[in-house]
């Protein structure tokens, strides 16, 4: 048990340090972001509109002639570069208004259009300045094009390091139908995220429920799949593009979009050590390969010495290798889970993969894309098998409870035989010398002429009787409990018990100066059938606690009958075969009860009012 309680103490421990190392790094972040936020350039091209629509025609052609373009309404087109230049020019097919817009994102080092030989846009990034003004992020340009008649020559200039040149949401109208074109094109991604949100919702909910979530291993590591799913819904909402229409700051998105990704490995490896592998050193040594690279890539960038997407390569090198590892350790270890867990982690795998190999290859663009599918398959995948293992435990908990209270009902049971058995036993193995001491004692009545032997032998018979009685009450309640208590009816006579109960309780009562009453309806018969034994009982037990909780004053001993009329007889005289039921009350002018205190008054050696009955 200590070393479990240890190895506990240590899987917490080390679970706060992860999380605080990642809580600084993302604080880190995100006051990078503000600082970049304000201080960095703003790209405002942007104009008002009217309500059109879009023209995203084919038609442009490199300045050989050459077809660029096939098709129109194109989501992003890869361009080839010649001699770092991308050239693309078209012949205008009608007249552009006033708040008519050229629209396309790309990323380069500078951006020039033209209009029959005159420039009406230029944009060029000197590779010398700060790294978040530099051409290394991709910019919606939305350029104004009112005045351009149908029939004039548009030429688009790019100027690039690479070979290609990717232009995205590549289109021609007003404002208001070109951001609804991107909008519809970007819905996919926009779904994408908000079931990312729903799904965080339903983590939350369950992150509150106990009978879900009860291992701490498994509660710390739905915190990291809610980090998961923030930084994947980041990444994939600014590498998408539609962002650019709202946010003005470039730079900054650039930024939260590169962060993101550097980071999001990082509760990806977490989730995956504290639900499976919660010991495993190597899962830790890969997040903090991470954020060293993170820490670096960020100091560099803001230094001004390189652009964070150089370190992209080190971060999918460290995503592809943290697959290995996983498949890994689940092959080294046997694991067997369950089809939801491997569906789960098929989905992010192959998803993951083509979106590296997408990145490099420019074979889809964003490379986010088909990723947003993998990580909402695997979140709805692990959701469902942590709901299902949460539902499985409880049931099994229940299981053991509900054996746990068999054993003890069980064992309670015995317990309780046992004692009743001891009591009986008990009881009639002290009876018989008792019986014994008592027969003596009367012999010693009789025969004594001693006033003050006479007086000892008094005493002996009154304790022995008292004792006797405790005996008798003891034998009683074992009965009870064991269910052998049995009623045993024959003809008696009320008045004589009546008698013997008032000469019995008489004398307790004279002790105290308590004045006796008796009031018993004449119409009683006097010869019953019943329970003597049992009927005298009842009457000493309440007229005993009546004289002894009564300091003064009197007491008062009530018998009356009810008629049983389940016959439905009519005959109002008492016949031989009718049944009564006989009424007993007593009460006297003691201290009386509470009312609160009625509910406890059948409670096994309960005394109510303990301080004030502390002297009786």
């Amino acid at each position: 048990m200590k070393k479990n309680n240890k190895s506990l103490g240590k899987l917490i421990s080390e679970e706060q340090y992860d999380r605080k190392t990642f809580a600084i790094i993302i604080i880190i972040m995100l006051f990078i972001s503000v600082w970049i936020g304000s201080n960095a350039k703003r790209i405002d091209v942007l104009g008002e509109t009217d309500v059109n629509s879009i023209w995203c025609g084919d038609g442009w052609t490199y300045l050989n002639g050459e077809s660029a373009l096939k098709g129109n309404n194109y989501y992003y087109m890869k361009f080839k570069a010649d001699h770092n230049n991308v050239l693309l020019k078209k012949t205008a097919e009608r007249d552009f208004n006033y708040g008519e817009y050229l629209c396309f994102r790309t990323r380069a080092k500078g951006v020039t259009v033209c209009c029959n030989g005159q420039r009406i846009f230029h944009e060029e990034f000197d590779s010398n300045i700060s790294m978040a003004k530099g051409p290394y992020m991709y910019i919606l340009y939305q350029i104004p094009i009112n005045g351009i008649k149908q029939g004039d020559e548009i030429k688009i200039s790019l100027q690039t390091t690479e070979k290609y040149v990717v232009m995205q949401y590549f289109s021609m109208g007003e404002r208001y139908d070109i951001s609804r074109y991107i909008v519809k094109k970007s819905m996919n991604t926009l779904f994408v995220c908000a079931i990312s949100f729903v799904l965080v919702i339903i983590i939350v909910v369950m992150y509150n429920v106990p009978s879900l979530l009860e291992l701490p291993n498994i509660k710390c590591a739905m915190l990291w799949l809610v980090a998961f799913q923030f930084l994947a819904s980041l990444w994939i909402i600014t590498d998408i593009g539609c962002l650019e229409m709202l946010v003005k700051n470039m730079a900054l998105l650039y930024w939260l979009n590169c962060i993101s990704l550097m980071l999001l490995p990082v509760p990806f490896i977490m989730y995956t050590k504290y639900t499976f592998f919660p010991d495993s050193i190597s899962f830790d040594i890969l997040c903090m390969a991470d954020c060293i690279i993170t820490l670096i890539a960020a100091a560099t960038y803001l230094m001004n010495i390189m652009p964070l997407t150089v370190y992209f390569k080190f971060i999918h090198v460290l995503i592809v290798v943290s697959i290995i590892v996983g498949v890994y350790r689940i092959s080294h270890e046997k694991l067997r889970p369950p089809k939801a867990v491997w569906i789960g982690m098929l989905a992010i795998f192959v998803t993951a993969v083509i979106s590296i190999i997408a990145y490099w290859k420019q074979l889809i663009f964003p490379a986010s894309y088909y990723f947003g599918y993998g990580f909402v398959i695997y979140t709805i995948c692990m959701v469902v098998w942590n709901v299902q293992s949460g539902i499985q435990r409880r049931k099994l908990r229940e299981a053991e409870e509900r054996v746990q209270l068999e054993n003890e009902k069980e064992n309670a049971e015995l317990a309780s035989a046992q004692k009743t058995r001891f009591l009986s036993q008990m009881s009639h193995e002290i009876r018989t010398p008792l019986n014994a001491v008592l027969g003596m004692n009367s012999l010693i009545l009789k025969e004594t002429d001693n006033e003050n032997i006479h007086k000892y032998a008094e005493n002996i018979n009154s304790a022995g009787k008292t004792l006797l009685a405790l005996i008798n009450d003891i034998l009683d309640l074992s009965k009870i409990e064991n269910g052998k208590m049995e009623i045993i009816s024959t003809d008696y006579s009320l008045s004589s018990v009546i008698n013997d109960v008032c000469v019995m309780i008489q004398e307790r009562a004279d002790e105290k100066g308590l004045e006796m009453k008796l009031d018993v309806n004449p119409d009683i018969p006097d010869l019953l059938y019943g329970d003597e034994v049992r009927i005298k009982q009842i009457m000493t037990n309440f007229l005993t606690n009546a004289v002894k909780y009564t300091k003064n004053g009197w007491i008062k001993l009530e018998v009356c009958m009810e008629i049983d009329r389940s016959q439905n007889s009519t005959d109002i005289m008492l016949k031989e075969q009718d049944e009564i039921n006989l009424v007993i009350r007593v009460s006297d002018t003691g201290i009386g009860m509470k009312d609160n205190e009625l509910p406890r008054l059948f409670n096994d050696f309960e005394r109510l009012d303990s301080i004030n009955n502390r002297s009786i």
